[in-house]
């Protein structure tokens, strides 16, 4: 992978750790304002918001909705089972005992799509596991997007209102706001949104010595990239405390917040695939693009009440719609990747 070029470009590995250092083991303590965040209470969603977000778009879509669904129950905690129960994290392998090639890795970390996702879990395990979990050395290998993308589809199976969130949390590592992805889904019985990360199974939990549920995780513990862009604009936070490795600071942010206006647009790429002014440095972007950037990361305080404005712009804009072309980087060149529904 072509780290410098990449860290230009706003690469997100999805919380790729190469090598899961013991730094990991300690978690950011609860007393800097900076680490916890003030989230704003935001409005009730309307109803044609959970419309949109309780059906498939094309990448959540898989053809078997009716089969998988009617072998679900609709409780998050068994939802999350069953995401962990067909994938395992592609550099948390070591942790788990195993040794997958790499060309394995590769091409399984850069399914894009639930329909190529569930292929390949079929390919490897005979069939999608709903009740048992599949050996760990048959389970499909991805991100934290991938694992994300597959609650997401579980939740939208049962009708459920469910989205793509693409930010930072504060659990990985001390002092830091750490590149990752989770789900933001809708709780009727509670009326809000809540946020689940659907990668961190008792064996992660425990080696991070995590302080809450990953079924509900507060929202102090993780900005979307709209939320990082806009709190180190205003200068509230730095920059470099953003990203992952060596690779943060504003290029790194304005990945994540773009990736995340797309996924909200229920376009969740790869974390590795960078267009519009992803691919644009930010130290020489113009006051226009700024200016733009600033106003769309404004209208995402209250996503549901400002939906149609950000779905319009998103639709609308090459600055941040992905218009079916990317380039991709997940491996030692970029990849120019075109076809994409958009």
């Amino acid at each position: 992978m072509n780290f410098g070029l990449t860290h230009k470009l706003g690469y997100s590995s999805g919380h790729d750790h190469i090598q899961i250092s013991e730094k990991i083991l300690r978690v950011i303590s609860s007393d800097t304002s900076e680490q916890n965040p003030v989230i704003p209470e935001r409005s009730i969603p309307m109803n044609s918001t959970f419309d949109y977000y309780r059906t498939h778009g094309a990448y959540t879509g898989h053809g078997n909705e009716e089969l998988i669904s009617g072998e679900t129950s609709a409780d998050i905690g068994e939802l999350v089972r069953i995401v962990q129960a067909n994938m395992i994290h592609a550099h948390w392998l070591p942790r788990y005992g195993l040794a997958i090639p790499e060309v394995r890795r590769n091409r399984e970390m850069n399914l894009r799509t639930l329909h190529d996702r569930f292929q390949n879990i079929r390919d490897l395990a005979g069939t999608f596991a709903t009740s048992h979990p599949h050996p760990k050395e048959i389970r499909s290998i991805g991100t934290c997007r991938d694992f994300t993308l597959l609650l997401t589809t579980l939740l939208r199976d049962k009708g459920i209102p469910a989205r793509e969130w693409c930010g930072f949390a504060t659990y990985f590592l001390p002092d830091h706001f750490e590149d990752h992805w989770i789900c933001e889904w809708w709780n009727k019985e509670q009326q809000r949104w809540i946020l689940t990360d659907s990668q961190l199974d008792a064996f992660q939990s425990d080696i991070l010595k995590t302080d809450f549920d990953p079924l509900d995780i507060p929202r102090e513990r993780f900005l979307n990239g709209a939320q990082a862009w806009t709190l180190c604009r205003e200068g509230k936070y730095n920059p470099d405390h953003f990203g992952i490795f060596e690779f943060h600071g504003m290029d790194f942010i304005k990945g994540n917040f773009i990736r995340h206006i797309a996924s909200l647009n229920k376009v969740p790429l790869l974390p590795w695939d960078c267009w519009g002014l992803i691919n644009k440095e930010y130290a020489k972007m113009s006051e226009d693009d700024l200016s733009f950037l600033d106003n769309l990361a404004q209208l995402t305080a209250d996503t549901d009440v400002n939906f149609d404005k950000i779905h319009s712009i998103y639709s609308s804009d090459l600055r941040v719609k992905m218009d079916g072309t990317v380039t991709s980087y997940c491996s030692s060149f970029p990849v120019t990747v075109s076809g994409l529904a958009s």
